[in-house]
């Protein structure tokens, strides 16, 4: 069986998991991988057609799909019942998230007959870590609770085996969602990607410790980052991927008030996950 897997992933978990994936499905299953970053206008259906597995994955923020993600499936071509895996990587509490970009694939004629949530360490909130025992704490007014990379890591690899061999089985293996966690994600969604997105320009800047050096342009995957007039200037496409805050090597992009409790004190990207490199950004 040849499978395509299609990712979006914002400081390396989703990237993680889709290698994983690849390792599971082994040689007797060729397994290609894509960035779905470089497919800004879709994927055309002869792209696609020598697949007989698809395998489409993203992160969770707040409850739903990236915007990113949602925009590529949209683009995806019709298909005759073509097999399709779908799985979100959540940072901590998979309480939501599968059901929009489900009805998306289903929509379009995807046999859509495996979902799994994975959760992964949170890229947001952090304020501690400590990469040799793999302790992260996360800080939300106060509230502390801790992740660990190492043991999610473990648990993540145990559970991809899980569903892989399900895969290979034929056995379907499709995740209930209640319909509590179907409220939430349809009431967050237009908050996120109406209001939360676009107004993202508002209250994010580079303070002084930016030194100019064109990191967050480059690894913006939607090209909302720019450098004019000396300074750097955020657009109104946010994926709010956290991306850029994650990899800027003085970590001066910070939030304004009155988000500062959204501020990282410590930044987290997968441990050896390079950001892909654009030169695209918007005006």
């Amino acid at each position: 069986m040849k499978i395509g897997i299609f990712y979006f992933t914002g400081t390396g978990n989703t990237a993680f998991i889709a290698e994983i994936l690849k390792g599971e499905f082994g040689a007797e299953n060729p397994t290609e991988i894509f960035n779905i970053e470089f497919f800004p206008d879709g994927i055309k259906h002869e792209q696609l057609e020598p697949f007989e597995l698809l395998v489409f994955g993203a992160p969770i923020y707040a409850f739903n799909a990236p915007k990113l993600f949602i925009q590529f499936l949209h683009k995806l071509p019709k298909t005759k019942g073509k097999r399709a895996f779908l799985f979100l990587n959540a940072g901590g509490d998979a309480l939501a998230g599968l059901e929009y970009p489900a009805s998306i694939l289903r929509k379009k004629d995807y046999n859509l007959t495996n979902q799994a949530v994975f959760l992964m360490p949170s890229n947001v909130l952090v304020e501690n870590k400590n990469l040799a025992t793999g302790e992260i704490i996360l800080n939300l007014f106060g509230l502390k609770y801790k992740q660990n990379i190492h043991q999610m890591a473990e648990k993540c690899r145990t559970q991809i085996k899980e569903v892989v061999n399900q895969i290979l089985k034929g056995e379907p293996t499709l995740v209930h969602v209640n319909s509590a966690a179907r409220l939430v994600t349809f009431l967050c969604r237009p908050m996120f990607f109406y209001l939360g997105c676009p107004t993202f320009e508002w209250f994010v800047n580079a303070d002084k410790e930016c030194t100019l050096c064109n990191i967050c342009v480059k690894g913006c995957p939607v090209g909302n980052i720019r450098i004019e007039g000396g300074k750097v200037k955020f657009g109104s496409a946010c994926n709010m991927c956290y991306r850029c805050i994650n990899i800027c090597p003085k970590q001066a992009i910070r939030y304004r008030f009155p988000f500062g409790f959204l501020d990282n004190k410590e930044q987290y990207t997968v441990p050896d996950w390079k950001p892909p490199q654009h030169n695209r950004c918007t005006k």
